[in-house]
């Protein structure tokens, strides 16, 4: 598992539910990708989006352990 944890302010339940929608951007002031395509990557790859216990986004990447290569 990869984790990513934002530790500032985050958003509100509500603003995060709005946030992840496609299209959507809680600050357009700010180029990136935003956070539809965030969660729709970490869904893709077994993940999720959650606030943090730190009070911003955790990402959460679980990916199949490797086979060792010989």
């Amino acid at each position: 598992m990869i984790a990513i944890v934002d530790d500032g302010p985050g958003p509100s339940d509500g603003e995060l539910a709005e946030a992840v929608l496609p299209g959507r951007r809680l600050d357009e002031s700010v180029p990136g990708f935003g956070l539809p395509i965030t969660r729709e990557l970490a869904e893709l790859y077994g993940g999720s989006l959650s606030q943090s216990s730190l009070g911003g986004l955790k990402a959460e990447l679980h990916l199949p352990r490797g086979t060792s290569a010989t």
